[in-house]
């Protein structure tokens, strides 16, 4: 009796949680109907970002086809008062986890996604350049180095599969680099192993390159 009244329960939890998170996601979609298409069209961009607080300096760089100002009041007017998107701090931006599922759906949905995707890995690459050559806005320069990693790691896991092989050897050595200059020497290894698989696609030069930095954090491993 004691075993299938904890049937039972579980039971009436699981349709429980799946009623809640019916509701949730009907919650989101009423807010989702109230977008004007500019703001779904941000709101999919922001949802290719990693689940962190996004530096908004990043989303204004990304040379997407809005002005800037513009940028701001669909933030301001739409995803903020929609309550989909949260200020996490000054020009510090993110998703709740349940409304980024909610918007990689709707993105997923999207005649463009393919293009978008790619484009934005393009557009994060290009930053890494920027920033290798020591061009990055200034805003960036108050940004914690990991948060701008944790956003380059969600490209080069996530949209590996779209990348062509510039934009990976760029994201994989300058995350192997980044591990290596700060000391963790196990993701750089990580970063050297993950990219080992690549090295078919590129030049001898390109792979001798980013191999040394590999046998560099192995004997750091050591």
């Amino acid at each position: 009796m004691q075993k299938r009244l904890e049937k039972e329960k579980l039971a009436q939890e699981a349709i429980n949680d799946d009623n809640q998170g019916r509701s949730i996601t009907a919650a989101f979609e009423l807010s989702w109907q109230e977008l004007s298409e500019d703001a779904k069209k941000l709101s999919y961009l922001l949802s290719l970002f990693a689940l962190a607080p996004i530096p908004w300096w990043m989303v204004e760089n990304l040379q997407i086809e809005q002005k800037l100002d513009n940028l701001e009041k669909l933030r301001d007017d739409w995803l903020l008062k929609f309550s989909l998107l949260q200020r996490q701090d000054k020009d510090l931006y993110q998703f709740h986890h349940l409304v980024r599922e909610f918007v990689k759906n709707k993105c997923d949905e999207f005649d463009g996604v393919n293009d978008l995707k790619k484009s934005f890995c393009s557009q994060i690459v290009n930053l890494v350049n920027q920033l290798l050559n020591r061009e990055a806005p200034d805003a960036a320069e108050t940004t914690p180095i990991m948060l701008f990693v944790t956003h380059v790691e969600e490209i080069a896991v996530t949209f590996s599969y779209i990348m062509d092989y510039k934009e990976l050897f760029i994201s994989h050595t300058w995350l192997l680099i980044i591990y290596n200059y700060l000391g963790i020497y196990a993701q750089a290894a990580h970063w050297g192993e993950k990219y080992k698989s690549e090295m078919a696609r590129g030049s001898q030069e390109d792979f001798n390159s980013l191999y040394n930095q590999y046998l560099l954090s192995q004997i750091y491993l050591r």
